[in-house]
Formats: structure tokens, C-alpha cells, sequence
């Protein structure tokens, strides 16, 4: 109807235990994965993983650019009402079983 010559989406489909839970609906995990990347140009890994909605869990390597990642993603959640707190994390043991995923929601959706 707004006369774009680009496909339009009916909807995207993925996993919705990687969607983060916001006051203002779902964050998708690529904005983490950016907020947190684009934090300290020295982050070579990370684990981002919601457990409540006021809650998340942060793993970064190297360590010293945990700080500046943790302030990222407050400011993430805050531009979409939520106040979160960041705990910092020891790096998950891999498991050869399951794909790597860096931006994990184990906490229930309202």
C-alpha cells in the first residue's frame, strides 16, 4: 500500500526463546549482539542471557570490556522502558551438542 517496490514480510520466523522480553514488547537478539559488539572494539566473545525481565546475565572477553558492554545493553532496555540488572558471568562451558548461541531468553514472557 505504500507503493515500496521492495518484498514485504508477513512475519519473520525463528526461535522465540531468543527473543529478549521488554516492557515494550520483544527485542530481537541481533540489537544485543550489536549493542554489545559495538560497546569495545576488543570484545571477542560474549554470552547475553535474560533470565527475568529485570535481569540479565553478561559473559565478555576480554573482561576489561565488560563495563562498557553492561552500559550498552542497560541503555538497550531502557530505550524500551525496562531497567535491567547486568550480573556479570565466568564463560559457559561449551557444549559440542547444541549451536553456539550468544543471546539466549530463559525467562518466561508475560
Amino acid at each position: 500500500p505504500c507503493g515500496s517496490v521492495t518484498r514485504a514480510l508477513d512475519r519473520v520466523e525463528g526461535r522465540a526463546d531468543d527473543l529478549l522480553t521488554t516492557r515494550q514488547g520483544p527485542l530481537f537478539p541481533d540489537f544485543a549482539r550489536r549493542a554489545v559488539i559495538l560497546s569495545d572494539p576488543r570484545i571477542v566473545d560474549y554470552r547475553v542471557r535474560q533470565t527475568a525481565l529485570d535481569r540479565v546475565e553478561l559473559f565478555t572477553e576480554p573482561p576489561e570490556a565488560w563495563g562498557a558492554a553492561a552500559h550498552a545493553l542497560e541503555a538497550l532496555f531502557a530505550a524500551r522502558d525496562t531497567v535491567v540488572r547486568i550480573d556479570r558471568i565466568e564463560r559457559p562451558l561449551p557444549d559440542p551438542l547444541r549451536k553456539l548461541r550468544r543471546v539466549v531468553c530463559t525467562s518466561e514472557r508475560p
